[in-house]
């Protein structure tokens, strides 16, 4: 996962801070699936990188380097748009979740909303289990936890591997 979350200083004078990781994202959804092409569901999300502060310089030891976590839940939903085509487009999906997201990176606190969209493919292994892959982009929203801090936003690109029970 390639993350980057920025943020404006207004103290003194309006300056642009940033920090920029790389990470796993992991995520659990729970739901059920109607008329086998809406799945509703809850979202549970952890991310976690690693990476460089940009901007206004902090006060990071050189040994130490910045850290992400952000920790989100919400709900979201999942569409089969081509199931009842059958074929080789039957298990490609398209979902969408919204969370909401306590956490931060590279001394950047925050808490907001994380918009996240994904395109998948899974290939059914059993009646109820399916893998696939699946890429996805996430776009944060929110307020800063550091009083001179505002207007904090980012992304998040990814590739993941989902293993799924129907």
């Amino acid at each position: 996962m390639y993350s980057l979350h920025e943020a404006k200083k207004t103290v003194d004078e309006e300056k642009l801070i940033g920090y920029t990781g790389y990470g796993v994202l992991l995520s659990a959804k729970f739901g059920g699936i109607f008329k086998s092409m809406v799945a509703p569901y809850a979202n549970l999300e952890l991310e976690i990188t690693k990476g460089d502060l940009t901007g206004r310089t902090k006060n990071v030891d050189s040994d130490d380097v910045p850290k992400s976590i952000l920790l989100g839940i919400g709900p979201g939903i999942v569409l089969y748009p081509f199931f009842y085509v059958g074929g080789a487009f039957q298990e490609f999906y398209i979902a969408g979740t919204v969370n909401f997201v306590l956490g931060g990176g590279g001394g950047i606190g925050s808490f907001g909303e994380d918009l996240m969209l994904e395109l998948g493919y899974l290939w059914p292994v059993s009646e109820r289990m399916h893998v696939g892959l699946a890429m996805g982009m996430n776009f944060y929203g929110g307020a800063s936890l550091d009083g001179d801090l505002t207007d904090e936003g980012g992304y998040g690109i990814w590739l993941g591997l989902k293993i799924v029970r129907m």
